[in-house]
């Protein structure tokens, strides 16, 4: 299923459509974009943000498994001062977000086509990010890889951080042993055609933000072999092109390896007397890919069991007419 293919726009806007919250505001100023790509240390240094006192820490790719991580968001996105701030927790934001990726990578050429067109603007703008991170203060993950150089544009006054993985074989490894256990995780390949959730999951996350990610999309390979094949080489594009577009003295290059000193110190931060953060390892992410599938895992088996119930229906109902007719 292409990102633009009709099957696609049926899925996403009318089967398994999430009711889309009004954009938001930019309530904080932006003050750290966290450029580095998915699985470089992003959720040990979200939580080092946290740690630091950075207000709504904007992370893309957390499986939410726990009912205080759902208890901090409420009515579309009218928020407190939650620690958090993840894809799916962030309900209809994710149809923004496919929006944004769309008119990024995927522009439709079709003068009939429903999906975003191609246009003359090169850059996402500041108020079209302030939709869905007018409350963060940072954002990281594959939200911020992905539109990197859109966020350093969009956000001049904000300090970056290019956070990279030194080894990138433990790197591509580390993909695969997580982001890829997911994607082809058998259960969620045959229930997301039966829970919304899982199934944006599987189509928004996988085959059209992550597509675009690690460039698989492009040339109608599998996500295997985008990130066995393109990955490494993509990460050194990626991080060279930051290297080019941020003034020296608004980067660092760092790694989880190097902790608190060299962060803090471009941050302007004290060192925390507490030890950094070290979150995310390729088992614990596993574990909340499990949880997820069994928290979502009955809603499915409901509406599935439904399914059958119709289509059983509906035999009868054929037969007994088929029959009366004769």
């Amino acid at each position: 299923m292409g990102p633009n293919s009709l099957l696609q726009y049926v899925c996403e806007n009318f089967i398994y459509r999430l009711p889309e919250p009004p954009p938001r505001e930019r309530t904080v100023p932006m003050q750290v974009l966290c450029v580095g790509m998915s699985r470089s240390g992003t959720e040990s240094l979200k939580e080092a943000l946290v740690i630091l006192g950075y207000e709504g820490c904007y992370h893309g790719e957390d499986f939410p498994n726990n009912a205080e991580s759902r208890d901090e968001h409420n009515d579309h996105g009218k928020f407190g001062r939650p620690r958090r701030f993840d894809l799916l927790l962030d309900g209809g934001y994710i149809r923004t977000w496919a929006r944004l990726v769309r008119q990024k990578y995927f522009p439709s050429t079709s003068k009939w086509s429903p999906f975003p067109k191609a246009r003359s603007q090169a850059c996402i703008s500041a108020k079209e990010f302030d939709a869905v991170l007018g409350h963060s203060s940072a954002v990281l993950d594959t939200h911020a890889a992905i539109f990197a150089y859109d966020l350093i544009q969009a956000y001049p006054d904000a300090k970056v951080i290019s956070n990279q993985r030194p080894d990138l074989d433990k790197w591509t490894n580390s993909i695969m042993g997580s982001l890829g256990a997911a994607r082809t995780h058998p259960v969620i390949r045959v229930a997301k055609w039966f829970e919304t959730e899982m199934w944006h999951q599987s189509s928004i996350c996988f085959d059209l933000i992550l597509a675009a990610g690690f460039g698989y999309a492009f040339s109608g390979g599998s996500f295997e072999a985008g990130v066995l094949g393109r990955a490494k080489h993509l990460n050194i594009q990626h991080s060279a092109m930051v290297r080019g577009a941020v003034p020296k003295e608004m980067l660092l290059e760092w790694s989880v390896e190097q902790g608190w000193e060299p962060l803090c110190k471009f941050l302007g931060k004290p060192v925390p007397e507490v030890p950094f953060p070290n979150k995310n390892a390729s088992s614990s992410f596993a574990a909340r890919v499990d949880a997820m599938v069994k928290k979502n895992l009955i809603r499915a088996a409901v509406n599935f069991c439904l399914c059958c119930a119709f289509v059983v229906m509906g035999m009868i109902a054929l037969s007994t007419v088929h029959t009366w007719s004769r």
